[in-house]
């Protein structure tokens, strides 16, 4: 008895003008629940920072240059960790196919980047090995939102890729699929 295994994380859908693959994040949970943890930890500190730089904790003096640099410093991190909390519980990529045009997005909620491309210019669409072990940084940036991707595909003189989220073999198909397709 032959049986179709679909285990994959993508979502392909074939239409009649194209092709469009919808790949969410790939999920690291411990991240995923330490960093809204963390986050939680690192509001306090805000207010707390936020308000002694106000004046509304104790005497309201001269501002205190560390404690702006700091707050600075501070503010940038925890928007970084909500960006990698929204990419890890949300993101997604897309690649869609219609027409003459095909349309890349990597983002949250429709924000990040977005590529409209020229059909007839994509090509050399391929098959990326990435090093994902243990002590690779390519996995850690992938499971961030950051990195190459396991799919890659020539446009003019620039090379992009996406499939951070997904494993050799479905790679491997959707590579076949988009090459099928163009």
């Amino acid at each position: 008895m032959n049986a179709t295994i679909n285990n994959g994380k993508a979502t392909v859908n074939r239409t009649l003008n194209g092709l469009t693959i919808s790949v969410p994040s790939r999920k690291v949970w411990l991240a995923m629940i330490f960093l809204p943890v963390w986050l939680c930890g690192w509001a306090f500190g805000f207010v707390a920072a936020g308000s002694n730089m106000l004046g509304l904790w104790g005497a309201a003096g001269e501002t205190d240059l560390f404690l702006a640099v700091w707050l600075v410093g501070w503010t940038v991190g925890g928007i970084f960790a909500i960006g990698v909390v929204l990419w890890l519980w949300f993101g997604r990529e897309t690649f869609e196919i219609s027409g003459t045009k095909v349309h890349f997005t990597r983002g949250v909620f429709g924000l990040g980047l977005r590529k409209e491309l020229d059909r007839s210019q994509v090509e050399n669409v391929r098959y990326h090995a990435v090093d994902t072990g243990s002590f690779s940084g390519n996995r850690n940036a992938a499971a961030f939102g950051f990195g190459d991707g396991r799919i890659k595909f020539d446009y003019g003189m620039k090379t992009y890729s996406f499939g951070l989220g997904v494993d050799e073999a479905e790679a491997r198909y959707l590579v076949e699929q988009i090459a099928s397709t163009l």
